[in-house]
């Protein structure tokens, strides 16, 4: 209900699929969607599973360059329904992370950081804070 408050959002399910799954004809596919709804919204926020985000950020953030308009994607360590999860904290900050009107490329948001798409790694199978980046 809180998500409603900060955005007008629209759901779409591209895909329903373990993440370890997901490879390049999945990012093609939501590469095609985002680039067809461009116009339509100012922001993008893609829930992903963590094992293969990284690449898929990195993947949409070479497939898109240039898009011009925030595309943030997250996930979580622990499943939504989970009493401890992660999942409700990253996707709200996703949300601000989206809407805050300064970001224009490809994202990733997770346990209180945000990365860049391109430079996103996944660094641990537990603990909250799992993506880091070199830089």
């Amino acid at each position: 209900p809180e998500l409603q408050v900060m955005a007008n959002i629209d759901l779409r399910v591209v895909f329903n699929m373990d993440s370890s799954r997901v490879g390049p004809k999945e990012w093609i596919k939501m590469a095609r969607l985002l680039d067809k709804h461009r116009d339509r919204y100012d922001a993008f926020v893609v829930v992903h599973g963590t094992d293969t985000l990284a690449y898929t950020a990195a993947a949409l953030s070479l497939m898109l360059a240039g898009f011009g308009k925030p595309i943030v994607i997250t996930g979580s360590q622990l499943p939504l329904l989970n009493p401890r999860t992660d999942a409700r904290q990253n996707l709200i900050d996703s949300l601000v992370c989206a809407t805050a009107g300064r970001l224009h490329e490809v994202a990733v948001c997770f346990g209180g950081l945000l990365l860049r798409g391109n430079r996103a790694q996944k660094t641990s199978t537990s603990v909250y804070r799992a993506f880091t980046s070199a830089t």
